[in-house]
């Protein structure tokens, strides 16, 4: 229902931090010699946010089956 729907999109909006960190970091390691370069620990940050922005996508999302 409305309320099932309502709770997903508050999960996702939850995430909106989490995506807009990941831009600057894509952004900031696609052009170099920027006064803030990405380093080891933003890159590992990076994945971990990266997953839990998949997992969340995932579990909204059905899987195919294989044929």
């Amino acid at each position: 229902g409305a309320g099932r729907l309502e709770g997903r999109r508050t999960v996702l909006a939850d995430l909106n931090a989490d995506c807009e960190r990941l831009t600057r970091l894509g952004w900031l390691s696609r052009y170099p010699d920027t006064s803030d370069d990405p380093d080891e620990a933003d890159a590992r940050v990076a994945i971990e946010i990266a997953r839990r922005v998949r997992s969340a996508i995932r579990q909204r999302v059905p899987v195919a089956e294989a044929e």
